[in-house]
């Protein structure tokens, strides 16, 4: 059960997205955002999607722990995840947002 103010925050971000569509920010599956939610958990929009068909139950909770910790694992560059994002030419942050699937 979310408390009021997360439901509050998951309405006001997807009203976000639909107005950065709709004023041509971000296409239809690019673009995201992100906002926090309750217990220190961060909302994150999912990726690959319309942006302006995202429900307020389709956002993502995320722990800032672990995101922290991926983000730790994919910019060591002793890690073949990092070798990944090089050969693909893709930046750290990208591979962190998009595809955690690394390792």
């Amino acid at each position: 059960m979310t408390s009021a103010a997360e439901q509050e925050t998951r309405q006001l971000l997807v009203g976000q997205l639909r107005r950065f569509y709709e004023r041509g920010w971000i296409s239809g599956t690019g673009g995201g955002i992100c906002g926090p939610a309750d217990d220190g958990y961060l909302l994150m929009a999912p990726t690959g999607v319309h942006k302006e068909l995202v429900e307020p139950d389709e956002l993502f909770t995320i722990d800032r722990a672990w995101l922290r910790s991926q983000a730790a694992r994919i910019q060591d560059p002793r890690r073949p995840d990092f070798l990944v994002g090089t050969r693909l030419n893709l930046p750290p942050d990208y591979l962190l947002i998009h595809r955690v699937w690394l390792g």
